[in-house]
Protein backbone atom coordinates (compact mmCIF):
# COMPACT_ATOMS: atom_id res chain seq x y z
CA UNK A 1 0.00 0.00 0.00
CA UNK A 2 1.35 3.54 -1.05
CA UNK A 3 1.42 6.16 1.50
CA UNK A 4 -0.04 9.44 0.31
CA UNK A 5 1.73 12.30 0.71
CA UNK A 6 1.00 15.13 3.74
CA UNK A 7 0.51 17.73 0.73
CA UNK A 8 -0.20 17.00 -2.82
CA UNK A 9 2.48 16.20 -5.12
CA UNK A 10 1.78 19.37 -7.31
CA UNK A 11 2.38 21.90 -4.58
CA UNK A 12 5.36 20.45 -3.35
CA UNK A 13 6.55 21.05 -7.16
CA UNK A 14 5.49 24.71 -7.19
CA UNK A 15 7.33 24.95 -3.76
CA UNK A 16 10.59 23.47 -5.06
CA UNK A 17 10.44 25.25 -8.13
CA UNK A 18 9.88 28.52 -6.22
CA UNK A 19 12.99 27.60 -3.85
CA UNK A 20 15.49 27.06 -6.71
CA UNK A 21 14.28 30.71 -8.20
CA UNK A 22 15.13 31.92 -5.07
CA UNK A 23 18.56 30.20 -4.52
CA UNK A 24 19.27 31.13 -8.21
CA UNK A 25 18.46 35.20 -7.68
CA UNK A 26 20.46 34.70 -4.35
CA UNK A 27 23.49 33.23 -5.89
CA UNK A 28 23.19 35.32 -9.17
CA UNK A 29 23.49 38.57 -6.25
CA UNK A 30 26.36 37.47 -4.45
CA UNK A 31 28.05 36.79 -8.08
CA UNK A 32 27.56 40.56 -8.11
CA UNK A 33 29.00 40.87 -4.72
CA UNK A 34 25.50 42.08 -3.52
CA UNK A 35 24.37 38.52 -1.40
CA UNK A 36 22.77 40.84 1.16
CA UNK A 37 21.96 43.34 -0.27
CA UNK A 38 18.41 45.50 1.22
CA UNK A 39 16.71 43.93 -2.56
CA UNK A 40 18.68 40.67 -1.60
CA UNK A 41 16.88 40.39 2.04
CA UNK A 42 13.32 41.77 0.09
CA UNK A 43 13.23 39.13 -2.52
CA UNK A 44 13.51 36.19 0.33
CA UNK A 45 10.88 37.32 2.43
CA UNK A 46 8.25 36.70 -0.42
CA UNK A 47 8.76 33.22 0.24
CA UNK A 48 6.63 33.12 3.49
CA UNK A 49 3.83 33.53 0.51
CA UNK A 50 4.66 29.49 -0.80
CA UNK A 51 5.05 28.21 2.42
CA UNK A 52 1.96 29.63 4.14
CA UNK A 53 0.52 27.82 1.01
CA UNK A 54 1.74 24.85 1.69
CA UNK A 55 0.65 24.79 5.31
CA UNK A 56 -2.65 24.99 4.46
CA UNK A 57 -2.68 22.10 1.58
CA UNK A 58 -1.13 20.08 4.34
CA UNK A 59 -4.91 20.59 6.24
CA UNK A 60 -6.71 21.03 3.33
CA UNK A 61 -5.41 19.69 -0.03
CA UNK A 62 -8.31 21.42 -2.17
CA UNK A 63 -8.54 24.55 -0.41
CA UNK A 64 -8.29 27.50 -3.31
CA UNK A 65 -6.89 29.80 -1.25
CA UNK A 66 -3.84 27.57 -0.10
CA UNK A 67 -3.11 26.84 -4.24
CA UNK A 68 -3.19 30.80 -4.80
CA UNK A 69 -0.74 31.19 -2.18
CA UNK A 70 1.84 29.20 -3.70
CA UNK A 71 0.94 30.21 -6.83
CA UNK A 72 1.46 33.78 -5.90
CA UNK A 73 4.84 33.54 -4.89
CA UNK A 74 6.04 31.39 -8.08
CA UNK A 75 4.85 34.38 -9.99
CA UNK A 76 6.87 37.01 -7.40
CA UNK A 77 9.72 35.06 -7.92
CA UNK A 78 9.31 34.92 -11.70
CA UNK A 79 9.25 38.44 -12.04
CA UNK A 80 11.94 39.09 -10.03
CA UNK A 81 14.48 36.57 -11.99
CA UNK A 82 12.64 36.51 -15.46
CA UNK A 83 14.25 39.96 -16.51
CA UNK A 84 18.16 39.41 -14.75
CA UNK A 85 17.97 35.98 -16.72
CA UNK A 86 16.69 37.40 -19.87
CA UNK A 87 19.65 40.45 -19.66
CA UNK A 88 22.41 37.99 -18.48
CA UNK A 89 21.33 35.57 -21.15
CA UNK A 90 20.96 38.06 -23.65
CA UNK A 91 24.05 39.94 -23.18
CA UNK A 92 26.96 36.99 -22.47
CA UNK A 93 25.31 33.97 -23.44
CA UNK A 94 24.29 34.06 -27.02
CA UNK A 95 23.24 30.27 -27.11
CA UNK A 96 20.69 30.82 -24.84
CA UNK A 97 19.71 33.57 -27.59
CA UNK A 98 16.03 32.29 -28.27
CA UNK A 99 15.33 30.76 -24.59
CA UNK A 100 16.31 34.52 -23.56
CA UNK A 101 14.17 36.42 -25.93
CA UNK A 102 11.53 34.27 -24.52
CA UNK A 103 11.52 34.90 -21.05
CA UNK A 104 12.29 38.45 -21.80
CA UNK A 105 9.05 38.82 -23.66
CA UNK A 106 7.20 36.57 -20.36
CA UNK A 107 8.71 39.12 -18.04
CA UNK A 108 6.94 42.24 -19.26
CA UNK A 109 3.44 40.82 -18.49
CA UNK A 110 4.10 38.48 -15.96
CA UNK A 111 2.25 41.30 -13.59
CA UNK A 112 -0.82 40.76 -15.13
CA UNK A 113 -1.48 37.19 -13.67
CA UNK A 114 -0.16 38.41 -10.16
CA UNK A 115 -2.86 41.78 -10.49
CA UNK A 116 -5.22 38.74 -10.88
CA UNK A 117 -4.59 36.38 -7.94
CA UNK A 118 -3.64 39.16 -5.30
CA UNK A 119 -6.01 41.95 -6.21
CA UNK A 120 -9.26 40.08 -7.89
CA UNK A 121 -9.06 36.23 -6.38
CA UNK A 122 -7.42 36.20 -2.88
CA UNK A 123 -9.90 38.66 -1.73
CA UNK A 124 -13.11 37.54 -3.01
CA UNK A 125 -12.61 33.81 -2.48
CA UNK A 126 -11.28 34.41 1.19
CA UNK A 127 -11.69 32.58 3.55
CA UNK A 128 -13.88 29.64 2.24
CA UNK A 129 -12.75 29.18 -1.44
CA UNK A 130 -15.82 29.86 -2.79
CA UNK A 131 -17.66 33.17 -3.97
CA UNK A 132 -20.47 34.83 -2.45
CA UNK A 133 -23.24 34.14 -5.44
CA UNK A 134 -22.90 33.90 -9.08
CA UNK A 135 -24.01 37.36 -9.42
CA UNK A 136 -20.42 38.33 -8.58
CA UNK A 137 -19.17 36.40 -11.58
CA UNK A 138 -19.55 39.78 -13.33
CA UNK A 139 -16.57 41.06 -11.05
CA UNK A 140 -14.51 37.77 -12.17
CA UNK A 141 -15.38 38.54 -15.76
CA UNK A 142 -14.36 41.99 -15.64
CA UNK A 143 -11.28 40.95 -13.85
CA UNK A 144 -10.57 38.69 -17.15
CA UNK A 145 -11.45 41.42 -19.05
CA UNK A 146 -8.88 43.61 -17.90
CA UNK A 147 -6.24 40.70 -18.08
CA UNK A 148 -6.97 40.23 -21.43
CA UNK A 149 -6.53 43.60 -22.83
CA UNK A 150 -3.81 44.31 -20.75
CA UNK A 151 -2.06 41.45 -21.88
CA UNK A 152 -2.74 42.31 -25.65
CA UNK A 153 -1.41 45.73 -25.23
CA UNK A 154 1.78 44.84 -23.39
CA UNK A 155 2.87 41.64 -25.43
CA UNK A 156 2.91 42.90 -28.37
CA UNK A 157 4.22 46.64 -27.21
CA UNK A 158 7.53 48.04 -28.60
CA UNK A 159 10.22 49.13 -26.92
CA UNK A 160 12.07 48.31 -23.44
CA UNK A 161 10.45 45.95 -21.63
CA UNK A 162 8.88 46.86 -18.23
CA UNK A 163 9.95 50.82 -19.08
CA UNK A 164 13.45 51.05 -17.32
CA UNK A 165 16.53 48.55 -19.20
CA UNK A 166 17.06 49.48 -22.43
CA UNK A 167 18.87 46.57 -22.99
CA UNK A 168 15.53 44.49 -23.01
CA UNK A 169 13.05 45.26 -26.18
CA UNK A 170 10.39 43.22 -26.50
CA UNK A 171 11.01 40.59 -28.91
CA UNK A 172 7.72 40.32 -30.36
CA UNK A 173 6.76 43.97 -30.15
CA UNK A 174 5.17 45.83 -33.56
CA UNK A 175 6.02 49.28 -34.06
CA UNK A 176 3.49 49.71 -36.42
CA UNK A 177 0.64 49.20 -34.22
CA UNK A 178 1.64 50.78 -31.50
CA UNK A 179 -0.63 53.12 -31.05
CA UNK A 180 -3.68 49.83 -31.08
CA UNK A 181 -1.66 49.09 -28.42
CA UNK A 182 -1.95 52.10 -26.32
CA UNK A 183 -5.83 52.11 -26.86
CA UNK A 184 -6.29 48.46 -25.30
CA UNK A 185 -4.09 49.73 -22.47
CA UNK A 186 -6.64 52.28 -22.10
CA UNK A 187 -9.72 50.13 -22.73
CA UNK A 188 -8.05 47.88 -20.19
CA UNK A 189 -8.55 50.64 -17.44
CA UNK A 190 -12.51 50.63 -16.76
CA UNK A 191 -12.60 47.15 -16.36
CA UNK A 192 -9.73 47.11 -13.98
CA UNK A 193 -11.58 49.67 -11.97
CA UNK A 194 -14.47 47.22 -11.76
CA UNK A 195 -12.53 44.45 -10.58
CA UNK A 196 -10.66 46.51 -7.67
CA UNK A 197 -13.75 47.86 -6.64
CA UNK A 198 -15.64 44.99 -6.79
CA UNK A 199 -13.35 42.91 -4.96
CA UNK A 200 -13.62 45.26 -2.59
CA UNK A 201 -16.94 45.12 -2.44
CA UNK A 202 -17.40 41.38 -2.05
CA UNK A 203 -15.18 41.40 1.21
CA UNK A 204 -17.19 44.46 2.68
CA UNK A 205 -20.04 42.36 1.43
CA UNK A 206 -19.13 38.64 2.89
CA UNK A 207 -17.82 41.04 6.38
CA UNK A 208 -21.34 42.05 7.02
CA UNK A 209 -23.45 38.66 6.45
CA UNK A 210 -20.46 37.00 8.23
CA UNK A 211 -20.75 35.33 11.85
CA UNK A 212 -18.61 36.23 14.61
CA UNK A 213 -15.61 33.91 12.98
CA UNK A 214 -16.04 35.19 9.78
CA UNK A 215 -15.96 38.58 10.61
CA UNK A 216 -12.34 37.76 12.88
CA UNK A 217 -11.19 36.11 9.57
CA UNK A 218 -11.87 38.80 7.52
CA UNK A 219 -10.44 41.77 9.79
CA UNK A 220 -7.00 39.96 10.09
CA UNK A 221 -6.62 39.43 6.35
CA UNK A 222 -8.09 43.17 5.93
CA UNK A 223 -5.15 44.28 8.57
CA UNK A 224 -2.58 42.74 6.88
CA UNK A 225 -2.99 43.75 3.62
CA UNK A 226 -3.24 47.48 4.42
CA UNK A 227 0.28 46.49 6.21
CA UNK A 228 2.04 44.79 3.50
CA UNK A 229 1.04 47.83 1.19
CA UNK A 230 2.43 50.04 3.09
CA UNK A 231 5.93 49.65 2.03
CA UNK A 232 5.40 50.33 -1.47
CA UNK A 233 3.50 53.78 -0.71
CA UNK A 234 6.71 54.42 0.81
CA UNK A 235 8.83 53.60 -2.34
CA UNK A 236 10.56 56.68 -3.39
CA UNK A 237 9.72 58.97 0.31
CA UNK A 238 11.96 57.10 2.36
CA UNK A 239 15.76 55.69 2.38
CA UNK A 240 15.90 52.12 0.59
CA UNK A 241 17.29 50.84 3.87
CA UNK A 242 13.95 51.93 6.19
CA UNK A 243 11.43 50.64 3.01
CA UNK A 244 13.43 47.19 3.08
CA UNK A 245 12.69 47.12 6.96
CA UNK A 246 9.25 47.91 6.17
CA UNK A 247 9.24 45.18 3.47
CA UNK A 248 10.78 42.16 5.54
CA UNK A 249 8.69 43.12 8.42
CA UNK A 250 5.30 43.77 6.99
CA UNK A 251 4.65 41.85 3.64
CA UNK A 252 5.18 38.47 5.50
CA UNK A 253 1.96 39.24 7.35
CA UNK A 254 -0.20 38.88 4.47
CA UNK A 255 0.24 35.20 3.65
CA UNK A 256 0.80 34.52 7.77
CA UNK A 257 -2.71 36.46 8.65
CA UNK A 258 -4.34 33.94 5.49
CA UNK A 259 -2.98 30.93 6.49
CA UNK A 260 -4.08 31.51 10.44
CA UNK A 261 -7.55 32.40 9.19
CA UNK A 262 -7.97 29.76 6.91
CA UNK A 263 -6.79 27.29 9.38
CA UNK A 264 -8.67 29.28 12.29
CA UNK A 265 -5.44 28.54 14.60
CA UNK A 266 -5.43 30.69 17.57
CA UNK A 267 -7.92 32.89 16.23
CA UNK A 268 -8.07 35.54 18.88
CA UNK A 269 -10.19 39.00 18.24
CA UNK A 270 -7.80 40.86 15.68
CA UNK A 271 -9.00 43.74 18.04
CA UNK A 272 -7.70 42.81 21.03
CA UNK A 273 -4.03 41.63 19.32
CA UNK A 274 -4.19 45.15 18.13
CA UNK A 275 -4.55 47.35 21.08
CA UNK A 276 -2.03 44.72 22.76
Amino acid sequence: MKRRLPVPAPAVGIVALTLAIAVALVVESAARGNAFDPAGIGIITFFAFPAMGLLILRHHPRHIIGWLLLLIGLNVYLIFGGADYAAVALLHYQALLVFGNVVAWISGWLWIPFILMVVLFTPMLFPDGRLLSRRWLVVVLSGFIFAALALAGNAFNPGPIGGSDPVLQNPLGFPGLQPLFRTLVSLSLPFGAVMIFGSLASVIVRYRRGDGLQRRQLRWFLVAMGAAIIPFLLQGNLPDAIVTTFLVLLVPLLPISIAIAVLRYRLYDIDVVINR
